[in-house]
This record gives structure tokens, sequence and C-alpha cells, in this order.
């Protein structure tokens, strides 16, 4: 099914506050393939109209992808293997309630999912209040056109910006979400949508300058650590947390990007690795625990992965290979002149594809 997009001129930055110690700057973060090819394989799969803004997006049990719109609030679903069939509107979250934006994306079983949906637009940026989390359930491959199950999990009227999204098993099932303007995480019963504040950490919160109004951006928790990125601070860190995700220690700052440059979303591996997308940077960048970065796809004067918004691990055969979404230099163009549409695409790292 094919739909017409809602060009709508929405998009999103982000913001965060460490003051730890000194870390390690990477040094021309984005420069080393401004014009060459980029040292991992990119493969552009597809491209949106001008004016969409892909936000984030998922892995399917079948290695689909789950695509969120920011730039309307559409959620999408697009085969990677057969990119020449471009992404279908799997729902529209205008149809739940007054709602313009889709952001966060998480898996909480291989064939259910939860979004984030609220307003976010360029000239009045997140409206407080207005978010709410849905989960999405597809139907079986037995009965492909069958339509997904869409259920209200909890509105989150206290939330000023909620914009990343990770499942987190214990001690019970739930989802995490991070409020960018407050700096805080949130957690959300699955079973019950009971809501409760998790964590709230310095290094979440917002930072003077541009771009404001935005901490805590993406974050993951793996094993004992919990790894994010502040877009406004420019920092990509981790703190201690416990098996329930509470912080047991203080933040560390892993990486802080050189102005004007900042990170949106990552995907981090089981070795602590993590791929960042350096958004107004046109790049996505491999960060090792101890702070050495290098650039993987992109560059700060290329289109090749225009303003990166999200990145996850592709499933099954894929192997070690990366799906990218990005907003297409819808907030920050290329070259400060050059905005295309959000693109989906496919990146290979160590060795794969």
């Amino acid at each position: 099914m094919h739909f017409a997009y809602n060009l709508s001129a929405v998009f999103k930055l982000s913001t965060l506050f460490i003051t730890s110690f000194t870390p390690p700057t990477l040094a021309s973060p984005v420069s080393s393939s401004n014009h060459g090819p980029s040292p991992s394989p990119v493969s552009l799969l597809h491209q949106f109209p001008p004016g969409v803004w892909a936000e984030n997006l998922a892995t399917t049990s079948t290695n689909s992808l789950l695509i969120s719109l920011m730039s309307s609030p559409d959620l999408l679903l697009f085969n990677p293997s057969t990119p020449s069939i471009p992404p279908t509107l799997l729902h529209s979250f205008a149809r739940n309630g007054p709602y313009a934006s889709l952001l966060g994306l998480a898996a909480t079983t291989p064939n259910s999912f939860a979004v984030v949906a609220g307003n976010y637009s360029f000239t009045a940026g997140a409206i407080p209040g207005t978010f709410a989390l849905f989960t999405i359930t597809l139907p079986p491959a037995s009965a492909p056109d069958q339509a997904p199950e869409i259920n209200l999990l909890a509105n989150l009227p206290d939330a000023a910006f909620i914009n990343g999204l990770i499942y987190h098993a214990f001690p019970s099932p739930a989802v995490l979400a991070g409020d960018s303007a407050l700096g805080t995480v949130t957690r959300v019963e699955l079973a019950t949508g009971a809501v409760s504040t998790l964590l709230e950490v310095d290094a979440f919160k917002p930072c003077a300058g541009p771009p404001r109004g935005e901490g805590i951006n993406g974050f993951h928790i793996q094993g004992q650590t919990l790894y994010f990125t502040n877009s406004g601070c420019r920092t990509f860190g981790t703190v201690p947390v416990s098996r329930d995700g509470r912080a047991v220690g203080e933040a560390r700052v892993v990486v802080r990007e050189p102005a004007p440059y900042f990170f949106d979303d990552f995907t981090v591996d089981e070795t602590g690795v993590a791929y960042v997308a350096v958004s107004n940077g046109n790049a996505v960048a491999r960060i090792t625990p101890d702070g050495e970065v290098r650039v993987v796809a992109g560059g700060v004067n290329s289109t090749e992965v225009a303003e990166p918004t999200g990145v996850v691990w592709g499933r099954g055969d894929e192997g070690r290979v990366l799906f990218v979404s990005t907003g297409g230099g819808l907030g920050d163009p290329v070259n400060g002149t050059t905005v295309v549409g959000a693109q989906v695409l496919r990146i290979g790292v160590e060795g794969g594809w």
C-alpha cells in the first residue's frame, strides 16, 4: 500500500551536560571521508521525498524494518531485501489522537514493538504534555494482510520531550523512555502501563547553547552499563547501573564531540563498541569503550549519510550489518544548503555484508 507523505517541515536535534573529566575528543570527526568512498560499504536502500524525516527504526523477526517518521505520525514497514518496493504505511497514529510525530521505537518481542507518539515541529520544538506510548503487535506470517494490533500503553502528561526508547526485562517487562528536555528516564510497565521515574542523572540534562532544549537522546543498557548520547553537550557516555536499571555510580564521558557536531541515536555490540549517528556531521562513527573513534560511513560534506538519526543491527543472515535512518539534512542541511529526502541505508561493518 502506498500513501501520500505529509511534508511538514519537522526536525529533531538534541542536548546534554556532563562534567566528570575532560574526555577524548573526536579530532576531525567526520572529515576523513568527505568526498571519497566510506570506509565501510554503504548501500542506499530507499530515499524518501524531500521534507520527510525518518526518525528511528527497528528490525522485525523477518528482518524487515519498522520506520518511525517525525515529519508525520506514520509508522512504515520496509523489506530491505527487496528495496525496489518502497516502504508501506503500517499505521498512522493520526487515527489515535492529535499526534504530529513519531519518535523512539523499540522491539519488545521479535514481533511486538513500542513507539513514542507526540508533537514536535520546526517552529515550536517539542510540545510538553503531548506524548504517549503505544504498542504494536504485527500479524503472524500466516496472515500478512491482517492489520497490526495497536494499543495505547500510557499517556505521559508530565513528559516534556520523550525521545529515546528501549526494552528492559527486569524485574518485569517494561519500556524505558528518555525525556530529552527533563533529562530523565521513565519506566513504563508493559503489562499495566504503570509509569515511574527510573533515572535522574545530571549527565542526561540539557546544556546551554545550540542545539537547545534537549539532553539525553539515544540510550541502551547492556549488562551493568547504560550507554547514552547527549546531543546538546555533544557527548557519548556511560553510567553503571544495577540489574533493574538504577544508577549505582557516576556518569562517565567517553567522547565529547568538538563543536558544532553532535550525536543522535546509536547501537552497541556485545563488546561495548558503539556505532553512533553523528547527526549534523552526516556520518556514522565507531566508538570503543576506551574512547577511540573512527568514522565508518559518510562525511561532513557528503550526502551519502545525510543527517543520520537511528542505527540498528540487522538480524539473521544480515550478519554484521547496520541499518541507518536519516533526516536528509532537513534539520541541518549538508554544506548549509543541501536537503535531500530521508534515507534508509545498509552499512556493512567488521567484515559483514
